[in-house]
């Protein structure tokens, strides 16, 4: 009997222990869960006030005042990166152009001549060689030639070295003058560029402010263009969030529709607002199939892979 109720009491002291052992194992579980849980969220930001706004786009001005002559697009209209848009009148940098080419041609010419140094220089040699017969003769026989042609032989050819030299010169002074031609001509050219509206972008032109026959000044709007082939959704995010390098963070967009696009974190503003303590960002999104819109609301996560 009392090895019965020894038992029975052991077994009771043995349940508490038990118990203890269960309920350590689940809070074990739950603080698992709970870190899991924490790393989850802590790799995951949710972006606020996401807006899609446009990366590319340019308004087209006019480079210098005149009347526009040439107007090749039309709204809704797509272009390519180098096509002439329009055109301001420039004739009288056209004919300055020619004017400069007319004087690079002669300039070029000038230069490229040799003709007199090739003649002093073959004329010098001659000279030199009857100065040598005749110092020879006078050699074999003396008086055969006069000092006075012997010094009039020397002239002759100190006035053809000299001859040379000028020639040399002339076009040294020729060359410069083809440099000078050369920057005249660039500069013609340039006030005829400067007369064209060329769009830097593949976009579609969204609107057109002139006409042609209608004057227009330096840094007048003459064509509005834009291309939606690439977004940036910008939004904020808490300073302290923004403090983990974001670069290159993986965004998910999702649209009212329920459809999402991916795109990468290009830019966190180095600047925190001291109001609401945001820091802006934005991630750029591919739309070449055209399904986003500029201006649109959306709602954008940030998955930090690391």
């Amino acid at each position: 009997m009392p090895n019965s109720l020894s038992r029975s009491s052991q077994h009771r002291l043995r349940l508490p222990s038990r118990l203890a052992d269960v309920l350590r194992l689940v809070g074990t579980v739950l603080c698992a869960l709970t870190l899991t849980a924490s790393l989850a969220s802590a790799q995951t930001i949710e972006v606020e006030s996401v807006v899609l706004r446009l990366i590319d786009e340019a308004d087209l001005a006019a480079g210098e005042s005149g009347i526009v002559i040439e107007l090749n697009v039309s709204e809704g209209q797509g272009v390519k990166r180098g096509d002439v848009i329009a055109r301001i009148d420039d004739t009288a940098a056209r004919i300055a152009e020619q004017t400069a080419r007319a004087e690079l041609a002669l300039a070029k010419a000038k230069a490229e001549n040799d003709v007199a140094v090739r003649a002093a220089q073959t004329a010098q040699r001659v000279a030199e060689a009857e100065l040598a017969r005749s110092q020879e003769s006078i050699a074999r026989f003396p008086k055969s030639v006069s000092q006075s042609q012997i010094d009039v032989e020397r002239l002759s050819i100190d006035k053809l070295k000299l001859e040379v030299e000028a020639g040399k010169q002339e076009q040294h002074l020729a060359s410069l003058a083809q440099q000078v031609a050369e920057r005249k001509l660039e500069a013609a050219q340039l006030e005829i560029n400067r007369r064209k509206i060329v769009s830097p972008i593949d976009a579609m032109v969204v609107e057109v402010e002139a006409a042609v026959g209608e004057w227009v000044e330096p840094g007048q709007k003459v064509v509005r263009l834009v291309s939606t082939q690439r977004l940036k959704a910008e939004g904020f995010v808490s300073a302290s969030e923004a403090a983990r390098d974001l670069s290159g963070a993986t965004a998910v967009v999702q649209l009212d529709n329920g459809q999402t696009v991916t795109g990468r974190v290009a830019f966190v503003s180095p600047e925190i607002d001291p109001i609401n303590k945001q820091v802006r960002i934005w991630a750029e999104l591919d739309n070449s199939d055209g399904k986003l819109r500029p201006g649109q609301p959306v709602q954008m996560t940030l998955k930090n892979e690391d």
